[in-house]
């Protein structure tokens, strides 16, 4: 449904970048915008510094394997490997500007070369009691693992050269004990030659900590904690340095095989040292699980509240948000599956104005999901959404559409799933020539697919096509995605 869409419309671009900040639209097409020329020899020195660096860690990562290491009794895939793909991303949107049509587009050939190294030690421990539910949750483990990981990924395109180091150690024990350190940092250095380019290079750290214990068969705790740091070279009112840390707990109850809730906390508190007025902390609460009635009825939920409030709310106002969905499936037959799905989301800010108001959404279907073959699914799924705000909105609106999807999946070397969508979209305010908003019926197509062509080469595609046609022609656009890679592993 279109929620994550109205999260990103509404609730500014710094908000659902869920990492780092974005450009306003127009200025995120300028950026988009290349010439087909290539940049490599300006980051030819840069590429190979990394090579260098790259080559040097891996070989420190393999020093110092201890000898107890019992080859084989683990499921990791153990030693060096290494990885050599080659994709095209293309992106384009056709709008109209004062009766002309404008086409911005992009077209961007990369590459990226893998090192991997795996080290993993099965240390024995005692078998626990085997029960029903502990198989279930695969919690019968012989021995207690732990894994050591080293990567680096180098990736080269026509507009930038990006690398990214990860270092992650996880313990795990046959008690379905937990532990997972993670540290990845990324460097993308931009093309200088590029004149329309409008992004500064940037270092970002990222170091993420989990450890979950299993206090009974039923009840299991967790502590996490994610600390995030972005470091530009040269900042504006876009694109500033940050750090933000976010940390929580959670509880699982887990009662038996047909189902289990999760709670969880977190606080989450963002610096930006040169804009501290849009400094923000933030508490978060999230419920979520899944209950079978027999076998043909199935039930899941989740939900997420969360309170944030800026430095200066002036700048920013703060605000409460609740975003949850459930999805209720029932067996017919043994081919024939009925999915009820629903999606709410609410904002309430504490100084509302035309920019930031309050709203509500909530979007409902039913879907009809056939069994084909064993491989091949489709189903037909009605849809309809509606968005309210307050006073201050102008974009109410109502949406209704119909959706065709289907999955046909080959586990052994093939992954389809595509959907087309053909609906309308009709705001409640009175459409003018003045009016930002007008009336359109809309096509949105999607396509992913992974094929395995061999052990060692998978191919990735992906596809998006989304055309509105607005009563006021003016207000046409259609933008579309085409991605594609080829990987190969070694």
């Amino acid at each position: 449904m279109s929620g994550g869409r109205e999260r990103i419309a509404r609730g500014g671009w710094e908000e659902a970048s869920g990492g780092l900040p974005l450009r306003s639209p127009a200025l995120a097409r300028r950026r988009r915008s290349t010439h087909a020329r290539s940049s490599i020899t300006a980051v030819l020195p840069f590429a190979a510094r990394w090579v260098s660096a790259l080559l040097l860690s891996l070989i420190i990562g393999c020093i110092g394997a201890p000898a107890r290491l019992q080859a084989g009794t683990g499921s990791h895939q153990e030693g060096l490997s290494s990885t050599f793909s080659m994709g095209f991303d293309s992106f384009s949107e056709k709008y109209s500007i004062e009766e002309a049509d404008t086409l911005d587009y992009s077209n961007e050939f990369h590459s990226a070369v893998g090192l991997a190294y795996v080290r993993a030690w099965d240390v024995s421990s005692p078998a626990p009691e085997a029960t029903p539910e502990r198989a279930w949750k695969g919690d019968v483990g012989f021995e207690d693992d732990i894994r050591l990981g080293v990567s680096d990924v180098l990736t080269v395109s026509e507009a930038a050269v990006r690398n990214r180091w990860n270092v992650d150690f996880e313990l795990a024990t046959g008690q379905d004990d937990r532990l997972s350190l993670a540290n990845e940092l990324t460097t993308k250095r931009f093309d200088p030659s590029d004149e329309l380019n409008l992004s500064s290079d940037y270092v970002q750290e990222l170091a993420r900590f989990l450890y979950r214990a299993r206090l009974s068969d039923v009840l299991a705790v967790s502590l996490r904690d994610r600390f995030e740091l972005v470091d530009f070279s040269q900042q504006d009112a876009y694109e500033v340095d940050y750090r933000l840390n976010e940390a929580g707990a959670g509880l699982s109850i887990e009662p038996g095989l047909d189902g289990s809730v999760d709670f969880a906390y977190g606080l989450s508190h963002r610096v930006v040292p040169d804009s501290s007025a849009i400094d923000y902390r933030e508490h978060g609460f999230r419920v979520g699980g899944w209950r079978a009635f027999g076998f043909r009825t199935n039930l899941e939920f989740k939900g997420e509240v969360e309170r944030r409030r800026y430095r200066d709310e002036l700048t920013r106002p703060g605000y409460f948000t609740f975003i949850g969905d459930g999805h209720l499936a029932v067996r017919a037959t043994d081919r024939l599956e009925l999915r009820l799905r629903q999606e709410l989301e609410t904002w309430d800010y504490d100084a509302p104005s035309q920019v930031y108001y309050d709203r509500f959404l909530h979007g409902t279907g039913v879907e009809a999901r056939v069994n084909i073959t064993p491989e091949l699914e489709l189903g037909l799924e009605p849809r309809y959404t509606f968005l309210r705000g307050s006073d201050e909105s102008i974009e109410d609106y109502g949406e209704r559409s119909v959706v065709l999807a289907g999955d046909w999946i080959r586990l052994d070397r093939l992954w389809l799933t595509a959907s087309i969508e053909y609906g309308r979209r009709d705001y409640a305010s009175q459409v003018t020539d003045a009016s930002i908003f007008s009336d359109y019926t809309f096509v949105r197509t999607n396509l992913f697919s992974a094929v395995e062509l061999s052990r060692r080469t998978v191919w990735n595609l992906y596809l998006s096509h989304e055309p509105e046609r607005h009563i006021n022609q003016d207000d046409d656009t259609t933008t579309a995605l085409f991605s594609t890679d080829l990987t190969v592993r070694f």
